[in-house]
């Protein structure tokens, strides 16, 4: 068995490697400022198309067309990152010091949307080893950049 997972490993290893191998040595931005440009000269195409041979032609792919864009508007795809600074905590109540590190899931939300931890932030904690005050510092990750904090108080048991 450990013979079988190792060639299987090995394989596996192996096909991964020729992966890396074969990515495209440009970087992503260039790559996809020249997709946006070659996409948008054929939008124009379709839409004069469009006006010589009229729309009802069109009208599919116009609606599959806008629902794409409104799929990556919502899913922030390129959108300006938003400031997790302004981001509202919900207040956190007293927590009781237990002997371990305090550790609080906060509830953040930017413009009333809930923003959900490890895809729109991840958290770092400062003083939550003994009783006194703590701070819970979000880091924005994904569609959202900054940091913000907030502090909560830690009483002994």
């Amino acid at each position: 068995e450990l013979d079988a997972a190792q060639k299987e490993f090995q394989s596996l290893f192996r096909l991964r490697s020729a992966e890396k191998a074969a990515r495209p040595k440009e970087k992503l931005r260039d790559v996809r400022k020249q997709v946006d440009g070659v996409y948008s000269a054929i939008v124009k195409m379709i839409m004069a198309l469009a006006m010589v041979n009229g729309e009802s032609d069109y009208a599919g792919f116009a609606d599959e067309l806008n629902a794409q864009i409104k799929y990556f508007k919502l899913h922030g795809y390129h959108q300006p990152k938003k400031s997790i600074k302004r981001a509202n905590m919900k207040s956190i109540p007293d927590q009781v010091y237990e002997g371990e590190p305090v550790v609080v899931l906060p509830e953040v939300f930017v413009e009333k949307k809930k923003l959900v931890f490890s895809v729109d932030f991840d958290l770092a904690y400062r003083n939550n080893n003994r009783p006194g005050t703590a701070t819970i510092i979000l880091h924005g990750k994904g569609a959202y950049k900054g940091k913000a904090q907030m502090s909560f108080n830690i009483r002994d048991k």
